[in-house]
């Protein structure tokens, strides 16, 4: 039994390089040239929007089931339980409201900045974000400029003082 037991422990490594090669070859392979089929862009195509139908037809079915939870649940719940969950709903509504508001203000007060700029502000208070806004704003105005100025500024090659 002592001599199985290595010869096991010899098979296992040698089986498990061997698929993870297998693995890793598969991975970088597109699916077309592992199975030998020339790739075919209309079938190609034809399988993206299938999928894209699909994908929204799984968004519309989550939703309706998502109705059918809360409805559901109302059914379970006391009206003051009810009228609970849905005074959080409508705080939770407020609070997002009022930070899209103070991003549209930060946006009016700092032109330059883009909604991409929203997630480099971060969450916080209005004033923390204004403050956040207003340091990235100043640091983007001052890369702009810098561009122009060597926009304006002719490109001189170092060889090019040099005479013959």
């Amino acid at each position: 039994m002592d001599n199985q037991e290595p010869e096991e422990e010899q098979t296992e490594p040698t089986t498990g390089e061997h698929s993870e090669s297998q693995t890793d070859q598969e991975a970088s392979t597109p699916p077309w040239e592992r199975d030998g089929v020339d790739f075919d862009p209309a079938k190609a195509w034809n399988l993206i929007q299938n999928l894209r139908a699909d994908n929204a037809k799984i968004k519309e079915m989550n939703d309706s089931y998502k109705l059918q939870l809360k409805t559901y649940e109302d059914e379970k719940l006391s009206e003051t339980e009810r009228l609970q969950r849905d005074l959080e709903e409508a705080h939770q509504a407020i609070a997002n409201y009022k930070k899209e508001q103070v991003w549209v203000s930060i946006k009016q007060a700092h032109p330059i900045l883009t909604d991409e700029d929203k997630a480099l502000i971060g969450e916080g208070s209005e004033e923390e974000m204004t403050v956040r806004a207003a340091k990235l704003a100043a640091r983007l105005e001052q890369a702009q400029a810098a561009l122009r100025e060597a926009a304006v500024q002719p490109i001189r090659h170092p060889h090019m003082n040099r005479t013959p």
